[in-house]
C-alpha cells in the first residue's frame, strides 16, 4: 500500500494475486472470503469474475497499471449500506424462489444469450446454456408474481421470446471486457 496524501492506494505484484487466488475460499472464515473477492476482483483483469471447471477462479491477473483507492472509510461506509442485506450464493432456483411477497426487487444478470454462433458461454464450470436461460425465465416469472423483478441480456429473439409477457426494454451498452483498449 502507498499513501497518496490523505488516500492510499494499492498495487496487487502478480505472484501475490496469484499466491491468493490459489486459496480455497472454503477454507476461509466469512470475512476472510469477503477480503479475497473484493481483493481478486479489484486486481483481475477489468473486474472480471470467472470460474474453472472445477469452480475455482480463474480470472487473469489485471497488471501493474490495476491500482485503486481502498481507504477504509469507503469500506465501512460500504458495510453499513449493506447491514440487514441478505447474500446468497447458489442456484439462482432456490434463491429466486427464496425471495418472499413484495420483495423491492431482484436483479438478474446472468450469462448472456450468444448473440452469434460459438459466443462464450463459459463463465463457470457447468457453463451456461439455453435450458438454463429458459430456466431462468420460469424462475424469473414465478419471482415476479411476488415482487419486481429486473433482468439483463441480449436482445436477440431467442430472449424476447424467453421473456414474452415481460415490459422489455432495449439499451445499447458498450462491452468492456475486451482484451486490446481499442476493442472496449
Amino acid at each position: 500500500m502507498v499513501e497518496d496524501g490523505d488516500e492510499p492506494f494499492y498495487r496487487m505484484p502478480e505472484a501475490d494475486y496469484y499466491e491468493l487466488r490459489a486459496i480455497n475460499p472454503a477454507d476461509l472464515d466469512g470475512h476472510e472470503r469477503t477480503a479475497r473477492f473484493i481483493l481478486l476482483n479489484r486486481a483481475c483483469f477489468n473486474g472480471l469474475v470467472r470460474r474453472n471447471k472445477n469452480g475455482g477462479d480463474n480470472s487473469p491477473w489485471g497488471g501493474a497499471e490495476r491500482v485503486w483507492r481502498i481507504g477504509a472509510a469507503n469500506l465501512l461506509r460500504i458495510g453499513r449500506l449493506v447491514q440487514g442485506v441478505v447474500f446468497v450464493e447458489g442456484d439462482f432456483e432456490a434463491t429466486l424462489a427464496a425471495a418472499g411477497p413484495g420483495h423491492l426487487a431482484l436483479y438478474l444478470d446472468p450469462p448472456y444469450w450468444p448473440d452469434r454462433l460459438g459466443g462464450f458461454t463459459g463463465y463457470h464450470g457447468s457453463g451456461f446454456d439455453r435450458k438454463d436461460q429458459s430456466r431462468l425465465a420460469q424462475a424469473a416469472r414465478a419471482a415476479a408474481e411476488r415482487g419486481r423483478v429486473v433482468a439483463s441480456n441480449n436482445d436477440v429473439p431467442q430472449v424476447r421470446a424467453l421473456y414474452e409477457g415481460f415490459e422489455v426494454q432495449s439499451v445499447k451498452v458498450a462491452r468492456n471486457i475486451a482484451r486490446n483498449a481499442e476493442g472496449r
